[in-house]
Parts: C-alpha cells; sequence; structure tokens
C-alpha cells in the first residue's frame, strides 16, 4: 500500500515533463526553491525601483513649464506607496507589495482615493469613479530578466513600462473628473 499508483506516477511524470518544455520554450527557469528564492530577494530592489522611476517622472510632470493651470499638481506618498493629486486628493494610483511564501505580488490600483471611499460610499452606496485592479507576480528567466506578469493577461512588463501604463491610466482618470 505505499507504493504509488502506476496512474499517479505516469500523471506526475506527464506533469513534470510538460512543465519542463513550457520552461525550456519560453527561457523561463523552473518554480525551484532557488528560483523562488532569487525572484523574492530581487522582487523589492524592483518595487523600490519602480517607486523611484514613478516619483522622476512626477517630479517631470509637476515642472512641466507647458503644463496647464487646472492640471493638479501630483505628489507620491511614500508611506502609502500612493500617488494622489496634491490639493484636496480624489483619486489615487496605489502600488501595494504582497511578498508570499512562493511568489512577490504586486497589487496596482487606480481610482478613487482611499480617504473619500472611507467618506463617501457609506453615504452615497458607491461612487461614479472607475476603478482599475492589476494584480502582477515578480518574475525572472535564467538570464537574470526581470518582469511583472499581470496574472489575468500574463502580459509581462518592465518595471518602466508598468509605471508608463499606469501613469497613462491614472491621467485618463484625471481628465474624466477634473479636465472636462
Amino acid at each position: 500500500m505505499n507504493e504509488p499508483d502506476p496512474i499517479s506516477q505516469h500523471l506526475k511524470k506527464a506533469a513534470l515533463q510538460a512543465d519542463e518544455e513550457r520552461a525550456a520554450a519560453s527561457g523561463e527557469a523552473l518554480f525551484t526553491s532557488e528560483a523562488v528564492s532569487a525572484v523574492k530577494a530581487r522582487a523589492p530592489k524592483e518595487f523600490k525601483a519602480l517607486e523611484e522611476h514613478l516619483k522622476e517622472r512626477v517630479c517631470r510632470i509637476n515642472a512641466d513649464p507647458e503644463k496647464h493651470n487646472r492640471t493638479p499638481e501630483l505628489r507620491y506618498v511614500d508611506v502609502y506607496h500612493r500617488l494622489e493629486e496634491r490639493d484636496s486628493p480624489k483619486l489615487a494610483l496605489a502600488f501595494t507589495p504582497m511578498p508570499g511564501v512562493s511568489h512577490y505580488t504586486l497589487r496596482v490600483r487606480i481610482g478613487s482615493h482611499p480617504a473619500v471611499l472611507e467618506i463617501a460610499v457609506p453615504l452615497l452606496g458607491r461612487l461614479d469613479v472607475r476603478e482599475t485592479i492589476w494584480n502582477l507576480r515578480a518574475i525572472m528567466n535564467e538570464q537574470g530578466e526581470f518582469w511583472w506578469e499581470d496574472l489575468r493577461t500574463k502580459e509581462r512588463l518592465t518595471t518602466e513600462q508598468l509605471v508608463d501604463r499606469a501613469l497613462n491610466e491614472f491621467a485618463d482618470l484625471i481628465v474624466e473628473h477634473h479636465l472636462k
């Protein structure tokens, strides 16, 4: 009774072979304990790089001499990992890093500012603000290339691409709610 069933062995062998073929085809390392450890060690550094890149972009946006006077000044709040309007923030772009046992996940939320949600939702029931949420997993290949992989679409984004996409989405939300 201690011997594994031959069907179980057959299924295990087929699954392992399929995993190896997928990994070989995509150039990714299998999720061995070393690969997971490497990703989990690198992901916080990439998250810091993401924040620094975002802060640099926000400085450039705010310093634009041709910026329209109705364009809100933006600020990044380090402690909350959140980009918001400087005066009377109503909208926010928040990054939530979530280190886990086997993966490092990053949630990106673009929508109403959390303070607005705490006050308005209990009073109004809901807000008329579009909300976007992306859940991304940190991944790395054998060559050390790093990406944020969208868990829904499986699209891979570099840190710079993720910042660009998030800023574009946030800018669209600002246009919808402040500049139209």
